[in-house]
Parts: structure tokens; sequence; C-alpha cells
């Protein structure tokens, strides 16, 4: 819990308040959201509540993302493969997984290289026309 009160805060927008002289924004990046909510308490011209907010963090992924399946884990095959044919090889990645069909990138159109210019600059390092 002491390691909660001394992270800074995640920054939600509103922070334009005018505190102390200052904005909420000069205070959320050095102060965590109970030192926040502390400055609105005891500072009349401060209220930062809209520039503070807890967030919390992801859900950590499900234990299924963990199990190694071939080289790597069902976390890594997951994003590009189905769980059905993680099944097939012998991976049991569901919770993990999905049967979503992906599909792959259209491949970029290939294009001839572009023309080497011929400006006038170019021309003259040829060097000087002889005249016959």
């Amino acid at each position: 819990a002491a390691a909660a009160a001394t992270a800074a805060p995640a920054f939600s927008g509103g922070c334009q308040s005018p505190c102390l002289g200052k904005t909420c924004e000069n205070y959320y990046t050095i102060m965590s959201c109970g030192e926040m909510n502390a400055l609105n308490a005891v500072a009349s011209d401060c209220d930062c509540t809209r520039c503070c907010q807890v967030v919390a963090p992801p859900p950590p992924p499900p234990l299924a993302c963990n199990t190694a399946c071939g080289k790597t884990t069902c976390a890594a095959l997951s994003r590009t493969t189905t769980c059905a044919t993680l099944a097939l090889i012998g991976c049991a990645c569901h919770g993990c997984c999905s049967d979503k069909v992906f599909t792959a990138a259209a491949p970029l159109p290939s294009s001839a290289p572009p023309p080497i210019p011929t400006s006038p600059a170019r021309l003259l390092l040829r060097g000087p026309v002889s005249a016959s």
C-alpha cells in the first residue's frame, strides 16, 4: 500500500484548474493521488479532483497464456492462430486463444523504381560540350 501512495497518478485530463499560483497539471507528476486530495482539502483555490484518478492495472492474462506450445507459449501463438489450430498441434490454450479467423495482411503493391531526375545541374556535371 505504501508503494501505491508514492506512485504518480494517472493523468486523466481536467488538470488546467488553478492551484497555488500554478495549475493542477504542475503537481500531478510529482504527487500521489492521496497527496493531490490532501492538497484539495487544505488549499481553498485548488480543485484537482478531475486531474487525478486512480487507474486499476489491467487484469493478468489467463493462466493458459503461460502454457508452453511448441517452442513458445500460447500467448505468443494466440495472436495469429485459432484455438482449433492450436488444439490440432497439441496445445492446451483454451482461455487464451480465440476461434476468430486471422487474415493475412494484403501484400504491398510492387512498383517500379522512381525515374532518375535529369535536372539542368546534373547535365552541367558532364563537362563542357566542345564545338566541332
